[in-house]
């Protein structure tokens, strides 16, 4: 493979990543995407010292050592109240990493405590953010709202302590300096996607549509994503609707599928390996969102080559490139029903920007690509120049 690392520059250096709050391994497989998370880890780790996963498992997590692929698991089995789990770990980290190590936020939840951790171990700490919080809570909440306000001082909090930032997005980016971090502790890695794995199928090589056209959704089912949006503008078209996710919205978008006669498949929760299954199962992709931050299912639905038709809303349209690799449409069932149309009606139009839809997000996004980035922002983050060639994107 041609990647970044190849001199060694950071083969002395630990990282030890944190799960957000609450979060454990067990839960990522429950709902899925376990491997999905591990896989840009199990990729840095030929690159550095050692990886350790730390989860905020009391035991559960035990099962999973076996699946990490030669990382370590660092975990609470005794059920420690977490300020005696701080106090240990602080003293632990120092001990087991005695050289070059750094501590990562895998997203900010449970920011602060890993930062105090980091500050009690002598320990830089990259902050992570995958979506931008405080705009969230002000879309969902009002600016000015006490859930706006939290995310914000937690934000401000973290990426100040940190010893660089890293978001998936401009928009973090431009949060990260707002609250006063300096432009030289900041990077922007994009979500990565496995480009070798996720590949156009046999069905992206057909202008052939299925009978009725196949549609894919993926996402937690709230407002925020906008699957009623999607249901509406299918009603009386030539199509069915599968919805991968779950969430409190679920009896709602049932009872709105069966009202509009909108044949819908709810699939809950899957495996992350059924997903790759159903994007080759589908004619077009669809994420009907209101806001995201950088929507992951959209970057793996674009690699498989699928054509793409998402709404001209913050998060989406800076990944699609309208008439190039995708369709951008109002955030309202009209538009986004014309948009729909105007795919599932071209078969070349399909052909073409299924196809650009995977080359660009190759060259953005693939797997060497981003595993490049991240050992550039952890040489920063201890002070080191990259010292390693970064090889271009497979």
């Amino acid at each position: 493979m041609t990647g970044p690392g190849r001199s060694g520059a950071l083969r002395d250096v630990s990282l030890v990543l944190f799960l957000e709050y609450a979060s454990t391994l067990a839960l990522f497989d429950r709902i899925g995407i376990l491997d999905r998370e591990l896989a840009l880890y199990r990729a840095l780790r030929p690159h550095l010292r050692e990886i350790v996963v730390a989860t905020w498992s009391r035991g559960e997590d035990e099962a999973y050592r076996e699946r990490l692929g030669g990382m370590s698991l660092l975990h609470n089995p005794r059920g420690l109240p977490w300020p005696a789990w701080l106090a240990w770990l602080s003293v632990a980290i120092r001990f087991r990493f005695p050289g070059a190590r750094v501590i990562k936020t895998n997203q900010l939840s449970g920011g602060r405590a890993i930062a105090a951790l980091a500050a009690l171990s002598g320990t830089p700490m990259i902050a992570r953010c995958g979506f931008p919080h405080s705009a969230f809570a002000q879309r969902d909440h009002g600016a000015g709202s006490r859930e706006a306000l939290r995310a914000e001082a937690v934000e401000r909090t973290v990426f100040r302590r940190a010893a660089h930032v890293v978001g998936s997005s401009d928009e973090i980016a431009a949060i990260a300096r707002a609250h006063g971090v300096p432009a030289g502790r900041i990077s922007v890695v994009p979500n990565y996607v496995d480009a070798e794995l996720l590949r156009p199928g046999p069905r992206r090589r057909a202008a052939a549509l299925a009978t009725p056209a196949r549609i894919l959704t993926i996402g937690r089912l709230a407002a925020q994503k906008g699957q009623a949006t999607l249901i509406e503008a299918l009603s009386g078209l030539p199509a069915a609707l599968t919805v991968v996710g779950s969430g409190e919205l679920r009896p709602a978008l049932e009872a709105q599928a069966a009202a509009l006669q909108v044949p819908v498949t709810f699939l809950g929760n899957v495996p992350h390996g059924r997903l790759y299954e159903l994007m080759d199962e589908a004619d077009l992709f669809a994420l009907t969102s209101r806001f995201e931050g950088h929507p992951k299912a959209l970057l793996e639905a674009m690699a498989c080559g699928l054509p793409v038709v998402g709404t001209a809303v913050p998060g989406i349209r800076e990944v699609i490139r309208h008439e190039h690799d995708g369709l951008l449409a109002a955030p309202e069932p009209g538009s986004v029903r014309a948009a729909i149309e105007r795919i599932l009606s071209d078969g070349a139009l399909r052909l073409r920007i299924g196809a650009a839809a995977r080359d660009s997000i190759v060259a953005t996004c693939a797997l060497d690509h981003v595993v490049g980035r991240e050992l550039e922002v952890i040489a920063k983050a201890i002070g080191r120049q990259p010292g390693f060639a970064v090889g271009a994107a497979a």
